[in-house]
Order: structure tokens, then C-alpha cells, then sequence
């Protein structure tokens, strides 16, 4: 978790989104409060929480601060119909799966570009 607030949050920056799961095109959302299920990795949500934490403990100027809170409030989420449990467990586990394409498919790109 630290790694990624260290690689990915180095700064204030926005999460790229977040997708929840619905039952169907019909629920009624904001009466969800407190019940919405997050579908996409939780791990990028809490490393931009970890390094929001690390820049008010370090006393960080109100501006950059606030930059947190502007991402933080503007961070775009997708709701995808999902209708059951197996649903929502698949859809979870691909997102996994494609986050951890990208980063390897980073990882070649930069090493690759390093030993040249």
C-alpha cells in the first residue's frame, strides 16, 4: 500500500475512477447510503487516502491541501449493473487482473527504456 501512495501519489492528484456495482438500471442510488459496493481495487483508493494522511502529518501548505480535497470531491464513478454476487466477485477480480497487466506492461516499458 505504501508503494503505491509513493509511486502514484507523490503529489496531489486525482483517482482515475471508481466503479460501483448496482443490481439494476432501476435502484435508486442515493438511497443507498452507506450500502454502495465498490467494485473496482481498493488498494489505489486507500493509497490516495494514506497520502492525503502523509501530507497533513507533515504539515503540508493549505494549498496542496485543498488540491487533495478538490480531487477528492471530483473523482468520477461509474456505476455498472451487476446483478448478482458472481457478478460483482468476476468483475472485481478482472479489475485485479488489469491492473496488474498495467503495471508489469510499466514495469517491461521502463526497464526497457532504462538498459538502452
Amino acid at each position: 500500500m505504501w508503494e503505491l501512495r509513493d509511486s502514484f501519489f507523490k503529489h496531489p492528484q486525482r483517482i482515475e475512477q471508481i466503479t460501483i456495482a448496482v443490481a439494476s438500471h432501476d435502484e435508486n442510488v442515493l438511497a443507498q447510503k452507506g450500502e454502495l459496493l465498490r467494485v473496482s481495487p481498493a488498494e489505489i483508493t486507500s493509497a490516495f487516502l494514506l497520502a492525503v494522511a502523509r501530507d497533513i502529518r507533515s504539515k503540508e501548505p493549505d494549498e496542496c491541501i485543498q488540491k487533495w480535497k478538490h480531487h477528492m470531491l471530483n473523482t468520477n464513478c461509474d456505476f455498472l449493473v451487476l446483478e448478482d454476487q458472481w457478478k460483482r466477485y468476476w468483475h472485481a477480480l478482472q479489475s485485479y487482473e488489469d491492473i496488474e497487466n498495467i503495471n508489469s506492461a510499466v514495469f517491461d516499458r521502463a526497464t526497457n527504456v532504462c538498459s538502452r
